[in-house]
């Protein structure tokens, strides 16, 4: 084979994204593997190839396997299974010993890698197989599936295995195999299943005995993630005369599966290329949790929801390459505990919430998951876990920061995927996917309910303010990271709590300023002005004189910078706006001086910075505007200012790729 407070009580008492459990009792694994055996077979083609095949016309004596099995072999014998005294023979001895007496010759009638699938014509077929039926269509995420194999490392064959179907996905890349790639461009189901070398060309079927895929490969890259190929491709490979049978418009995602999926995400972050998830835990107020790994150290992230279409998902990563991304801002981080709180935009329609489960998860619970794991080409993955118990480890990479309780899973790897929801059967949130895996297989750590609950409560004023000194708190990070009219809405409750709040009546023409509202921003300083004491009215005075500036007066703006400075002589924002004014009176030495004193006084001012840029700008000292408009890009990674201006210093010097590059960023910015 190919290798909480009112918040936490609202979202816990939501109406729960519910995973629906079958009515019916599904048939048991034995029963499957008793239907299925008679009509699998070994599969022997030249000197290496060993894999399994299954009849899927008794009449055409046709069996199917994967490409891979039989490679360019003309030929190929085929043993079916043997009854001795009425039990089933499974020693892989037996048959090589009787190989000869028990083999049936077949005949690659057809081939096609881009598929893996070969069609082999059989001599004879035994009185006791039967073909399997394909199913009508392909599987849903978390559907089960029931896999029979001849794996190379058991002696016995005919081997059974179970699991669920993770996606259903058109790969790009497919696997490799020898010194190619197969299955390219290929429909392909993701499973949640052991399987191993000989398995290869085996049937995978769903409770009703139907063949919904070929077990293909294994991807080592994604945490073993087994891969089958679709019935759709099957059928398409056998009747190729015949037109593809169109989906069943009301057969959407499974239940279970396509609830979940409608409130997690794909989250980026600017530091990393890593896949992360997260989820949408209220709706109305467009908030996000997922892991502090995930976030990153920005103040601002990306995210991704899933695209549908006829009820199902689209699970290809490719759907996704230029999708518009929803900006989302980091409201807390906690790395002690690997989460953190992310407040989107916008949400599309359709998104759902997940709701907090009453109690924790314990040892023996079956839970669901959906994510976004690496090294695959597929979104939107289900997978089915357990609890193996809870306990404490450290999750933070900060040795400082100590343990975090957890809930110890038997699952697939996480490939690093963090942030994704982990839900019990009602599909209540139990626990976050910690994106770490255990020192073995089959173990991985999730953030445990007890701690979700803990950083909720910890971090409500930030995401639930209730005073004004938390909508003003909550106004400045908004504002920040450039989501004005949100930060208008939290500066302006803030005054409606309390009138003569300094932060926000200080903060607001800033703001207005920024929104174009050049006039409201007026109105907004002339009353921090009237509100301040006179031992307050620094600021305002500093943002009368770049409001005047704005106006095209600097002789104006110089006398309220110093009426600021006279109250505060190290206001480093009157600093930076004389000079400006200085600038622009082509008084470059003053302008200077006022520039490297506001550095001095706060070297983290990034207005001060850019102000000096232009400055060198004016001296042609490119490479000295070149690292403070970089300094003041860092230090303000949302404002495209110093983008715009570090694209004219490059193009002054006659760097036009980077010149061009800055435009791009600062244009993504705007």
């Amino acid at each position: 084979m190919p290798r909480t407070t009112r918040l936490i009580g609202a979202v816990i008492c939501t109406v729960a994204v519910v995973l629906q459990l079958p009515a019916a009792e599904p048939p048991s694994g034995r029963e499957i593997h008793e239907r299925l055996v008679p009509s699998c077979a070994w599969v022997v083609a030249g000197a290496e190839g060993r894999g399994t095949g299954w009849l899927v016309d008794a009449a055409r004596k046709w069996l199917v396997t994967n490409y891979h099995v039989v490679g360019d072999s003309k030929s190929a014998d085929v043993l079916f299974p043997v009854w001795r005294d009425g039990r089933l023979l499974a020693e892989r001895d037996e048959y090589v010993t009787n190989m000869r007496q028990w083999r049936i010759e077949g005949k690659v009638l057809r081939r096609d890698p881009n598929r893996d699938l070969a069609l082999i014509e059989l001599t004879s077929v035994p009185a006791t197989a039967k073909a399997v039926p394909l199913a009508s269509q392909s599987a849903s995420a978390g559907e089960r599936v029931h896999i029979l194999g001849n794996r190379r490392d058991l002696e016995q064959m005919w081997s059974y295995t179970s699991g669920r179907v993770r996606g259903v996905y058109r790969s790009e890349d497919g696997y490799p195999w020898r010194t190619r790639r197969l299955a390219q461009g290929c429909r392909l189901l993701a499973l949640q299943a052991p399987i191993n070398e000989g398995d290869s060309g085996g049937p995978a079927v769903n409770d009703r005995g139907e063949l919904i895929g070929v077990t293909s490969a294994i991807l080592w890259q994604a945490e073993r993630t087994a891969t089958a190929i679709d019935v759709t491709e099957v059928r398409a490979f056998l009747y190729p005369d015949t037109p593809p049978r169109p989906a069943d418009p009301k057969r959407p995602d499974a239940d279970a599966y396509g609830q979940l999926v409608r409130a997690v995400v794909l989250v980026h972050s600017p530091s990393s290329l890593s896949r992360s998830s997260g989820f949408v835990i209220d709706k109305s107020r467009r908030i996000l949790l997922t892991t502090a790994q995930a976030a990153g150290p920005h103040e601002r992230v990306e995210l991704v929801f899933p695209k549908f279409e006829k009820g199902r998902v689209i699970s290809e990563a490719a759907a996704y390459k230029d999708i518009a991304r929803v900006k989302a801002g980091v409201i807390v981080r906690d790395t002690r505990r690997n989460l953190a709180l992310l407040e989107a935009e916008s949400l599309p329609a359709g998104t759902l919430e997940i709701a907090f489960a009453a109690d924790s998860a314990r040892p023996g619970d079956g839970l669901h998951s959906v994510g976004n794991p690496n090294g695959i080409d597929a979104l939107w993955l289900y997978t089915a876990l357990s609890v193996r118990q809870a306990g404490k480890i450290q999750l933070s990479s900060i040795k400082e920061d100590g343990q975090a309780g957890v809930l110890v899973l038997q699952g697939p790897g996480s490939a690093n995927d963090g942030g994704g929801p982990i839900v019990d059967a009602k599909g209540r949130l139990v626990a976050v996917a910690g994106g770490k895996d255990g020192p073995e297989q089959q173990v991985n750590y999730a953030i445990e309910l007890a701690e979700i609950r803990g950083f909720l409560e910890a971090n409500r004023a930030k995401w639930d303010p209730k005073t004004a000194d938390e909508f003003h708190g909550r106004g400045q990070r908004r504002m920040r990271i450039r989501q004005n009219d949100a930060a208008l809405a939290d500066f302006q409750e803030a005054l409606r709590l309390v009138p003569t709040h300094t932060g926000a009546l200080t903060d607001l023409p800033d703001l207005y300023r920024r929104r174009n509202e050049s006039a409201k921003a007026w109105t907004a300083m002339q009353t921090a002005l009237r509100q301040a004491t006179p031992e307050q009215c620094a600021v305002p005075y500093a943002q009368r004189a770049l409001l005047q500036m704005d106006r095209d007066k600097p002789d104006y703006a110089l006398k309220d910078c110093d009426r600021a400075l006279k109250i505060d002589p190290k206001c480093v924002r009157a600093l930076v706006v004389r000079a400006e004014a200085w600038r622009r009176k082509k008084e470059l030495a003053k302008a200077v001086a006022d520039a490297d004193e506001a550095i001095w006084l706060d070297a983290n001012h990034g207005p001060a910075y850019f102000q000096r840029g232009l400055i060198s700008m004016d001296q042609r000292d490119w490479d000295k505007a070149l690292g403070d408009f970089t300094r003041a890009a860092e230090l303000d990674p949302f404002d495209p200012a110093p983008l715009r201006e570090r694209a004219r210093a490059y193009e002054d010097k006659g760097d036009m790729e980077k010149a061009k590059r800055d435009r791009e960023a600062a244009k993504r910015l705007e």
